[in-house]
């Protein structure tokens, strides 16, 4: 969800859910099977440090994820795997490399 030096924000809108804006533009996530209801208890905005990724569950409101001052921003060094293959959108189907 976000790169070193992303500016996040999640507000809660008037329907009682959550957006999410990513560097002052609203993130579109029709993928979502439900819209989110939890902020989680880090501060925002939240500036994702050098070296750092923001990471949320595509289960927005079961994840533990960033959101979470227990998890926060997950450093480069912690990642381990590596993308060979792109399920969605639809349209871009396939193999990466």
């Amino acid at each position: 969800i976000g790169l070193p030096g992303d500016v996040l924000v999640i507000l809660e809108n008037e329907e009682g859910t959550c957006d999410l804006y990513r560097n002052g533009l609203k993130v579109e996530e029709p993928f979502l099977r439900e819209e989110m209801t939890s902020k989680g208890n880090i501060h925002y905005p939240f500036l994702v440090p050098e070296n750092s990724y923001f990471v949320m569950g595509d289960n927005r409101n079961e994840s533990l994820d960033s959101r979470r001052e227990s998890v926060g921003a997950i450093h480069k060094d912690d990642l381990m795997g590596k993308v060979v293959l792109r399920l969605y959108p639809f349209s871009d189907f396939g193999l990466i490399g």
